[in-house]
């Protein structure tokens, strides 16, 4: 049986996720599919991000087993309509408005260039106020 795509209520079309008339095993009818970004290319984002940062970090010897990188998949930030979200966490900031073009990847990766270069100074800092340095 072939589903239709689900337009979902930010404009974001959902394939296969059609449940006109389908019901929970209690009989009542199943709630619709929440919006994704899946299809505006969140994981491909991800991976892509992924594969750049973990590279990055490697490539940073002031950062050699001092900072411990996860890119996870999430579910609903509910700002689908804002295309795709990066969340940074500890600092809790998220970058909205994201989009699966080289410019927008782009300018994620240099917003996180800038966070290594904070994190490369701030180890630096503590490598050099600490006891066994002097």
């Amino acid at each position: 049986m072939h589903q239709h795509p689900r337009r979902a209520r930010d404009g974001v079309t959902t394939p296969g996720t059609d449940t006109a008339g389908a019901t929970l095993p209690d009989g009542t009818p199943a709630p619709p599919p929440k919006p994704s970004c899946g299809p505006l290319g969140a994981e491909d984002i991800r991976a892509e991000l992924k594969t750049w940062l973990y590279t990055e970090v490697r490539n940073r010897p002031a950062l050699a087993g001092k900072l411990k990188i996860r890119l996870n998949a999430s579910g609903c930030l509910d700002f689908c309509k804002k295309g795709i979200v990066v969340a940074l966490y500890p600092q809790s900031e998220f970058l909205l408005f994201v989009r699966n073009t080289p410019e927008s990847v782009q300018d994620v990766k240099n917003h996180l260039l800038e966070k290594l270069d904070e994190f490369e100074k701030t180890f630096a800092v503590e490598t050099d106020a600490s006891p066994t340095s002097r």
